[in-house]
């Protein structure tokens, strides 16, 4: 790649990001404005073509830079995965079939738990094993054995479009990939046509059931990219994604970052959406960042209330019979005698105050703040209030990012909005207060 591709893709990442919005305002749903603005004030930012895609069950689309064929990485893998099962429900495959390994297939040079585990001999491995090793730990060495089982590149691209899929593009193994940088351009697909693979996929039977339910429950093991899709997303949510990342150029330029996958909410509400950074001039752990920080918005916004005259409120499974906002019940019918109404704090980036961490604990959420005008010890609570929960900063220890905080607290003599207003008060020194739903 010369100087000069490298210049004009950093010029491209750079006009991208001036005319994001303007995309994003081109293909979302009239009443996502809210969704459009949170994700281009993320997006503008960054030195990167970053195109995102959120489908829904109740058919709410947003998108960024669809037009864009960006490169596929190991996101691929899921492709292969969906043809390999495929022709194992055409062939009758059992999952446990046993395949025979030599140790010649185990590349050199590239990602590979497989090789680690089997150095140099050959050895036995059942399909089901060298899936997992595929998805879940997006191994290139068994990605390559699957895509020969499944018949090759075009063979693969062929079952995706006969799916209805278009703007997808499989001409490359991982190996062809690792032979030269550029080839790692060669698969490509955009972020819808890849979202709406996943969707296809979850919504339809595509073949018997106890294949897609392994595919589901190995994307649900991801080991690869904790700090993506999920990194901000509470832990009572079921993610199943696949990851994809490059190499960088000579010149640094990241060539992809990617994550994509279906996400199910507490509520039962379902999702599907495809975050892909391509030609970036971040670090890695930025790159992350993006995908992780539109991936909390999207959340937030799918589990808002679909009526706005709705009270947003949450009460614990053990309660949520007997509490309503602002009314007392005994403490015997609440679980281990804590709470005596529950509250729910949303905070959005711009608000949160940057020292403020939570951290959910079932259906509660413990906070804590280590502002450097108030230090605080672990433990902290608002006065007079009383809050139970597992007090822990923020994993990636991402500076302003709150997700939806629900509080338990408990108060013989004060009334729940007071309460609320004195836990954003001590929660939120510096006076950057989140938005309020009681």
């Amino acid at each position: 790649m010369t100087a000069e591709t490298v210049r004009r893709i950093a010029a491209y990442g750079c006009l991208t990001a001036v005319c994001l919005f303007a995309a994003l305002c081109a293909t979302a749903k009239p009443q996502c404005g809210t969704l459009v603005r949170q994700i281009d004030s993320v997006l503008s930012r960054y030195r990167a073509t970053v195109g995102v895609t959120v489908l829904s069950n109740r058919d709410e689309i947003v998108a960024a830079n669809d037009s864009i064929l960006f490169p596929l990485m190991s996101v691929f893998k899921f492709h292969i995965a969906l043809a390999v099962l495929d022709r194992m429900d055409r062939n009758r495959t059992r999952l446990d079939s046993v395949v025979r390994i030599k140790a010649s297939d185990m590349h050199p040079d590239t990602y590979s738990p497989l090789r680690e585990r089997h150095p140099g001999r050959d050895f036995s491995i059942t399909i089901a094993e060298l899936l997992r090793y595929s998805v879940a730990h997006s191994d290139n060495n068994a990605c390559d054995i699957l895509l020969e089982y499944a018949g090759g590149p075009e063979v693969v691209e062929k079952y995706v479009r006969g799916l209805g899929i278009e703007n997808t593009f499989i001409s490359a193994s991982e190996k062809t990939m690792h032979d030269r940088i550029e080839n790692q351009y060669l698969n490509r697909s955009t972020p819808t046509a890849t979202a709406r693979l996943i969707e296809t996929f979850f919504e339809n039977r595509l073949f018997a059931s106890k294949y897609k339910k392994f595919l589901i429950r190995i994307m649900t093991e991801t080991s690869t990219g904790q700090d993506k899709l999920k990194g901000l997303l509470p832990p009572d949510c079921t993610v199943g994604h696949k990851t994809g990342s490059s190499d960088r150029t000579s010149t640094g330029v990241k060539i992809a970052d990617n994550d994509a996958g279906f996400v199910l909410t507490p509520d039962g509400k379902r999702y599907y959406i495809a975050v892909f950074v391509s030609d970036s001039q971040e670090d890695d752990p930025t790159n992350a960042s993006i995908i992780a920080r539109i991936s909390a918005i999207v959340y937030d916004f799918m589990i808002r209330p679909t009526d706005p005259n709705v009270r947003r409120f949450a009460a614990p499974k053990a309660c949520r019979s007997t509490m309503r906002p602002g009314v007392r019940k005994k403490e015997s019918a609440l679980p281990n005698k804590q709470a005596l109404f529950f509250l729910t704090l949303v905070a959005t980036p711009q608000v949160a105050g940057s020292g403020t961490y939570a951290q959910k604990f079932g259906n509660t959420t413990f906070i804590r703040t280590d502002d450097s005008n108030k230090k605080t010890k672990p433990g902290y609570h608002p006065p007079g209030l009383s809050a139970h929960g597992s007090e822990k900063p923020n994993p990636l220890n991402f500076p302003g990012r709150i997700p939806t905080i629900s509080i338990a607290v408990k108060s013989e003599r004060t009334r729940p909005r007071d309460a609320l207003r004195r836990v954003r008060r001590q929660a939120f020194p510096r006076g950057k207060l989140p938005d309020v739903h009681l």
